[in-house]
């Protein structure tokens, strides 16, 4: 039985490694011809204005238009386009990224890595983010890191102060890139502290000595301050480089989203309901342009609320509304946000489905014209071929995963199930914020980390497919 386990597993390992294998074939080709190219992303143009004037609002980071502004400074001394030279600066961080978690959760051979790390880079939306002025291939980079080194603390079962410095900064970094990110990134370094108290009272349950046990409490003490000096620059660095309301959107709050999240696709079957003020300044066309346009519920409706009731009764509308939405359309609502949940967590195949008519619009159709812009023959046979890659990888994934628990139990432990834990942990806290940020808004730019996470699961489970090819071909020999 477990002779045919292995040769299933060697062969789904090597299907990988060819289907991954013509994925960065497809992917380096698209990146040689679009490299000298900028996306027309309407945000690329607003990031370019603020790396002149260094005025965020809330929803910006500053650290994005401080590398723009770096980039435009090597352009003046070699000549070289600003956005080319982001786009060596993504490529590079996004590999060493995909090089690190791969490393994390196992170390692999050198030639492996590295084309592990390209199977990685070329997935076709993570390639979009790095050629594009825009931060969310910096970002979803950084992100993985954080995940990278947490994976290798718990691997190697201590957490040093060096680490949590490492950890915080690439914490930092995200939430200067991008502000939600202050909680988001915060996930890794809350379960790695969380993971380093369970290692305590493991110590203190097995009567470890006290001298050992004061010198471990003292050290999480350290990383646990560490932690918190990180969170309160992170938060002082935005609050002094943020001017709230200035791009004109509505005050970030969480009834904000709510509103967003639950009145939008309904919001004009409300309109006779609002108060009298607020139908003097927010019109019918201003509500139809709301409804027919996600972001304009943050541009637009928001606003004008603001501007009628005040801040603080505009937050108590957004929850009356909200509620109200909810008790009528509690159904709709539910679903929409089932959809956009898995949109998130599988990005390529909810893509798909919408290429194909059988999903729902979004942003990330706008996305995919953008990018089939400038090759759009080679844009629709790369992604098509890797989302449906994609899904076709999940699948032989979980049977490999299913092989290989069955050939290696002892792959069932502690230290890899709180590997998994800070995973499934990390990503499902990106794929919940942004579902709950509004309906209408579905851009699979946002989890780019979540998909590439993925992927490393795929490949992993390929090398362990590959192993068990090395084990039977050396029975063979035996």
């Amino acid at each position: 039985m477990q002779r045919a386990v292995r040769h299933i597993s060697a062969i789904l390992g090597r299907v990988i490694f060819i289907d991954f294998s013509i994925q960065i074939v497809f992917g380096m080709t698209w990146m040689c011809l679009n490299f000298s190219k900028l996306p027309q992303f309407g945000e690329s143009l607003f990031y370019v204005e603020i790396s002149k004037n260094f005025i965020c609002d809330e929803y910006t980071g500053i650290l994005y238009p401080v590398f723009l502004l770096l980039a435009r400074g090597i352009e003046g001394l070699a000549g070289l386009p600003y956005y080319c030279v982001m786009y060596v600066v993504q490529l590079l961080v996004a590999c060493y990224a995909a090089h690190r978690l791969l490393m994390g959760l196992k170390k692999t051979k050198r030639a492996l890595n590295l084309w592990g790390s390209l199977a990685v880079l070329t997935l076709p939306m993570a390639m979009q983010c790095h050629l594009a002025v825009l931060p969310y291939s910096l970002v979803s980079s950084f992100f993985l890191l954080e995940l990278s080194i947490s994976l290798e603390t718990v691997r190697k079962g201590m957490l040093r102060v060096r680490q949590m410095v490492k950890l915080a900064s690439f914490w930092l970094l995200c939430a200067l890139l991008l502000p939600e990110y202050l909680l988001l990134g915060a996930i890794p370094p809350v379960l790695v502290l969380l993971w380093g108290l369970v290692r305590i009272f493991g110590l203190v349950r097995r009567g470890n000595c006290q001298e050992t046990r004061r010198q471990d409490i003292w050290r999480f003490a350290r990383q646990f301050v560490i932690f918190l000096a990180f969170g309160a620059t992170i938060i002082g660095m935005n609050s002094l480089t943020q001017v709230k309301g200035y791009y004109g959107k509505n005050e970030k709050s969480l009834e904000a989203c709510l509103v967003s999240r639950t009145a939008w696709t309904s919001l004009m079957s409300y309109y006779e309901g609002f108060p009298e003020q607020l139908r003097e300044i927010l019109d019918w066309g201003d509500v139809q342009a709301s409804a027919y346009y996600a972001d304009n519920m943050a541009m637009v409706f928001g606003p004008a609320v603001e501007e009628a009731l005040g801040t603080e009764e505009a937050r108590e509308f957004f929850l009356a509304l909200s509620k109200q939405a909810w008790e009528q359309n509690r159904a709709h609502i539910l679903h929409e946000i089932a959809w956009d949940a898995a949109a998130y967590t599988v990005s390529p195949i909810a893509l798909q489905m919408q290429l194909t008519g059988r999903g729902y619009d979004s942003y990330s159709g706008r996305n995919y014209e953008i990018m089939r812009h400038y090759t759009p023959v080679l844009s629709r046979i790369y992604m098509d071929y890797s989302c449906w890659w994609f899904a076709a990888a999940l699948c032989l994934g979980a049977i490999l995963g299913v092989f290989c628990i069955f050939l290696d139990r002892s792959l069932i432990s502690g230290r890899n199930f709180f590997s998994v834990l800070i995973l499934g942990v990390s990503c499902l806290g990106l794929i919940f914020w942004y579902t709950m940020q509004g309906a209408g808004m579905m851009d699979y730019k946002n989890t780019i980390g979540v998909t590439c996470v993925w992927m490393v699961f795929s490949l992993l489970l390929m090398e362990k497919g590959m192993g068990a090819y090395a084990c039977t071909e050396g029975n063979k020999t035996a």
